[in-house]
Formats: structure tokens, C-alpha cells, sequence
């Protein structure tokens, strides 16, 4: 079978796809007609085709669970939710109401993409959002200490500065004071006062 899989998008979204190719094209292609027309009559029609495999697992997890009310955003209260809204579409199509019909698939659309970030996403979100906050209180934490480092070595260099021939300028103190406890003269020069 000349089937070729091939890798689409990008981070989140990256996923595989399915194309075919020569003669294996027309069997695809009545494969693919059967299964929608087989869709379009168990659902009652386009739209019930397309939300018809949604439905049934919102269904099959109902049947499973207890009796409302559901803990918000739990798999029973998504699959309460997205069975009620598939009703209401399907009640505005009845209607022939295309612009309700059309926000509310809209909604169906959105939140069962929300469901699928949850379920395969969340974790993954909230792994990280936990440790950027451990990564940055710890920076902030290596920062106070770099900082007293800092402010103790300046506080060192300015009181050898201040012990020094007033008539030595700025520069000769700080190449002196570099010499003697390290760092960029140059840095140093502009951060010693003049006493």
C-alpha cells in the first residue's frame, strides 16, 4: 500500500499524517466516503457526523459516573457540558437556526480542545510553571547573596581607597586595589569615593 506518514506542525501541535498515492488512492478515498456516509446517518446528518465519536465518549463516561453535580472541569463535567452544547446545536439546526447552530459549535470546538490540553498538556504546564517559580525565587536567592558579596568587597575596596595617599588619583588606587584583591581596575576606579 502506498501510504506515506509524515510529521506536521510544530511544539503542541506537531502530529502525524496519513496521504496515499497512486492506486491506493481510489480505495482510500471510497474507505473514507463509507465511513463518513456511514457517520452522516448515524449522527443525522454534517454536523452529527463530525461531533458523533465526541459524543459517544461524553456518553460512555456519563454512564460510568454518579450523579451530578461533577467537580468542575473533571472528565464527567467536560463530557456533561459538551453533550449539552451538542444538543443545543443540534436543536438549532432542527430550527434551522445556522447562526446559533454555528456559535455553538464554535463552543463545542473549544471545549474539546480545552479537554485535550488538559488531559495531555496540564501535567506538563503545571511541571513547569512549578519550577520557573523554584527557579526564580531561587535566582532571587543567588542574587541577594551575589549582591552582599558584591556590596562587602566594594565596602572592602573603598576602605583600602581610604587608607591610601590622597594625592595617588583614581586610577592608580584602583590598579593598586586590583593587585591586591583582584577584579577590573577600571571598575574599581569608578566605584571608590574620594575622601
Amino acid at each position: 500500500m502506498a501510504e506515506h506518514r509524515k510529521v506536521v506542525g510544530t511544539g503542541i501541535t506537531k502530529r502525524e499524517v496519513i496521504s496515499y498515492t497512486g492506486e491506493d488512492m481510489h480505495a482510500a478515498i471510497e474507505r473514507f466516503a463509507r465511513q463518513w456516509n456511514a457517520a452522516r446517518s448515524a449522527g443525522g446528518g454534517s454536523f452529527g457526523a463530525v461531533v458523533l465519536s465526541v459524543e459517544r465518549v461524553c456518553r460512555s463516561i456519563l454512564a460510568c459516573a454518579g450523579a451530578p453535580p461533577f467537580e468542575t472541569d473533571s472528565a464527567e463535567d467536560y463530557a456533561r457540558r459538551i453533550l449539552r452544547l451538542i444538543d443545543v446545536a443540534k436543536g438549532q439546526i432542527a430550527r434551522a437556526d445556522v447562526d446559533e447552530a454555528a456559535r455553538t459549535a464554535v463552543d463545542i470546538g473549544r471545549l474539546c480542545t480545552e479537554v485535550y490540553i488538559k488531559r495531555v498538556w496540564e501535567t506538563h504546564a503545571l511541571r513547569g510553571e512549578k519550577i520557573r517559580a523554584t527557579l526564580k525565587a531561587n535566582t532571587a536567592r543567588a542574587n541577594k547573596k551575589k549582591q552582599a558579596r558584591a556590596r562587602a568587597l566594594e565596602a572592602k575596596q573603598q576602605a583600602m581607597a581610604d587608607i591610601m595617599n590622597s594625592r595617588l588619583s583614581a586610577r592608580a588606587k584602583g590598579r593598586l586595589i586590583a593587585n591586591e584583591v583582584g577584579g577590573n581596575p577600571n571598575t574599581i576606579r569608578r566605584k571608590i569615593k574620594r575622601t
